[in-house]
């Protein structure tokens, strides 16, 4: 059971950031929103209880988007509070498969040296 378990999550899991990818990369708006919506509502099923936290708050982050200059940098610290414990879910609390995890985040635009720039 805790085989088949593990690979549902992962499979939600790999559902949803293939979702976070779409709403950076797809040209229709609709499509991208109405995959995460999707995504984020099989996951709120199957999840642990701190993956369905920290979905929470990096999507209030998302919901709540802002002009300050260090909004990229929060959405990407969020996003990866929300990987590592999807790790830790998949993987067992255990394992050090977070150790030195770096901070991530989904990109589908080209930046400038400063962070969260566009280059145009």
């Amino acid at each position: 059971m805790k085989i088949e378990e593990t690979k549902l999550k992962e499979s939600y899991y790999l559902e949803f950031i293939d979702a976070i990818s779409k709403n950076v990369l797809e040209k229709n708006p609709e499509l991208a929103i109405t995959t995460f919506a999707h995504s984020r509502n099989r996951l709120i099923l199957v999840a642990s209880v701190e993956v369905v936290n920290k979905l929470l708050k990096f999507e209030n982050h998302i919901y709540q988007q802002s002009k300050e200059s260090n909004y990229a940098i929060e959405h990407d610290k969020k996003l990866t509070e929300l990987i590592i414990v999807m790790r830790t879910d998949m993987f067992g609390k255990n394992k050090k498969v977070n150790n030195n995890y770096p901070i991530v985040g989904v990109r589908g635009i080209m930046y400038n040296t400063k962070y969260g720039e566009k280059n145009e």
